[in-house]
């Protein structure tokens, strides 16, 4: 569990499916992750997915909440992308209520601050907010590469 002024961050549970299915299944949050909205068995799958990751690394993805509210994940992932020269993989999604408030560049912050290594993040080349936020806390972009036929900005931050 880590804590930051506003937000609490905590590993998946099970019980977090309908809430992040919610998130998942949202066109506006995928818009720029993948384009298509997830299913229940898919956002089962990535749950699973993400326990598996504090189980293998000791670090993975949390959930963010905000007075015991759900406003979405952020996360250090070891995804082993084809094709992309990436270090542990830093990521973050808020729903669409949630965002606009600063929350998202408070999690991922007091997540690197607790992480203190090296990490990567992709980021769709349209998405401005995304990389705006990247660039804030210390991602430098390497330029525009291609992932699943798809432009992605693939970042590095010291």
């Amino acid at each position: 569990m880590l804590a930051t002024p506003r937000l609490q961050l905590r590993p998946h549970l099970p019980t977090d499916l309908e809430e992040s299915y919610r998130l998942w299944s949202d066109p506006q949050t995928v818009r720029y992750i993948g384009g298509t909205p997830l299913t229940r068995e898919e956002v089962w799958s990535r749950l699973l997915r993400n326990l598996g990751h504090w189980q293998v690394y000791s670090y993975g993805y949390f959930v963010v909440l905000h007075q015991d509210k759900f406003l979405g994940e952020v996360g250090i992932a070891e995804f082993k992308r084809e094709g992309l020269e990436l270090q542990p993989e830093a990521g973050w999604v808020l729903l669409p209520e949630a965002q606009g408030q600063g929350f998202a560049r408070e999690a991922v912050q007091g997540m690197l601050d607790w992480f203190a290594r090296p990490t990567s993040c992709i980021i769709h080349p349209d998405h401005q907010v995304s990389l705006k936020m990247a660039a804030q806390l210390g991602y430098v972009a390497q330029g525009v590469q291609s992932y699943k036929g798809r432009p992605t900005v693939v970042h590095h931050r010291p």
